[in-house]
């Protein structure tokens, strides 16, 4: 993708250049339109823009070592396109080649072009090398650029400036407001931190931007905690069957919600009827010790027996987890089986941040 975006950035570039340049050829100058912005430059040779595009074309087509050519045609005709060259070194790292002397002739013509430096970073990171220092620079000289942002954005990330990371993308979300790319990493973002708050609000601007986005599971998680906080377990019940949300979910957001009783009187439904549900049983007796009643908690507990693997959810790990802590362990064991994927991993995942983040809710029961 940002291959791509960078061809028809240069692409666009060239070929208003030599529009525009028609009219003063004569001068050997012309003006381009970057990103809205505007900036003089000499003249291209006819030859050398035709051959940049088929350059451009073959790139797009996947068809490296015929774009390469092409774009050695335009260089011998306008030896100074700092385009070229960069295209040059772009389609020769795809081709596994060296590409450092054509980016070295591109810095050399023009150091502040800012898709050298996006093409150096999308190069070293083909190669799994690190690209910080090549899209701080590429930011740097075109912060406006969206892509770029994002790409900087990543990198910050991957070099542990976590914090930065996050204020840049939120800088983006105010400078692109309707940018579904810009919201779509937000919410990569708040997802693996954690952040539910900026989580919530990406989902919701994502589906204002694109109305036929399919609810994820955290909207459905959502609406269940609202209805759970008003008090009205039947409706919450019921946007739990429709969403698909198991026993074991609902259980787990009603202790996230600070309603351990509930939580304790729906496990014991369930448990009637499926004594083997040992996430149910688990998330159960946290309620259980929750509110204070050690006699089920202990019954339900005993009653989970041997853990295998093929029986614990991610769910009935963080009750047990927590369980362990309340009476005095400090972390469960490295044998302790880890959770199985299943149809409702999502959902069950969205509950599980949930209970996990408890302790920062204001609701928290302790």
């Amino acid at each position: 993708m940002h291959r791509l975006a960078s061809v028809a950035w240069a692409f666009a570039s060239v070929a208003l250049a030599f529009v525009f340049g028609l009219a003063g050829c004569a001068h050997y100058e012309v003006t381009r339109i970057y990103g809205g912005r505007v900036r003089a430059e000499r003249f291209i040779d006819e030859v050398a823009y035709r051959e940049f595009l088929v350059g451009a074309e073959l790139e797009e087509r996947g068809e490296w070592s015929a774009a390469a050519a092409a774009y050695r045609r335009a260089l011998s005709d306008d030896p100074e396109s700092v385009e070229a060259w960069v295209r040059v070194g772009a389609v020769a790292c795809r081709i596994g080649a060296d590409p450092s002397v054509a980016f070295a002739e591109a810095e050399r013509l023009d150091a502040s072009f800012a898709p050298l430096w996006r093409g150096r970073a999308d190069c070293a990171r083909a190669l799994g090398r690190p690209v910080h220092e090549a899209t701080s620079r590429a930011f740097l000289l075109d912060p406006e650029d969206e892509e770029t942002a994002l790409e900087h954005a990543r990198s910050l990330v991957e070099s542990g400036a976590i914090v930065r990371a996050r204020w840049l993308l939120r800088e983006l979300a105010v400078r692109h407001p309707a940018s579904l790319t810009v919201w779509r990493a937000i919410l990569a973002r708040a997802v693996a931190t954690g952040d539910l708050a900026w989580q919530h609000a990406a989902e919701a601007r994502l589906s204002e931007l694109d109305p036929r986005r399919a609810p994820v599971a955290s909207d459905a998680i959502a609406a269940i905690e609202a209805a759970l906080v008003a008090g009205d377990s039947a409706r919450a019940a019921a946007l739990a069957q429709s969403g698909r949300l198991g026993a074991a979910g609902f259980v787990g957001l009603a202790i996230v919600v600070g309603d351990p009783a509930l939580a304790v009187t729906v496990a014991e439904r369930v448990l009637a009827a499926d004594p083997d549900a040992t996430d149910v049983r688990l998330l159960g007796a946290l309620a259980a010790d929750l509110a204070r009643d050690a006699a089920r908690r202990d019954r339900w507990v005993t009653g989970v027996g041997r853990l295998h693997a093929d029986e614990v959810g991610e769910l009935g790990r963080v009750a047990l987890a927590e369980l362990v802590l309340r009476h005095g362990g400090e972390t469960l064991p490295e044998s302790m089986p880890m959770p199985t994927s299943n149809a409702r991993a999502a959902l069950d995942a969205a509950v599980a941040r949930r209970l996990r983040l408890r302790g920062h809710a204001p609701l928290v029961t302790r």
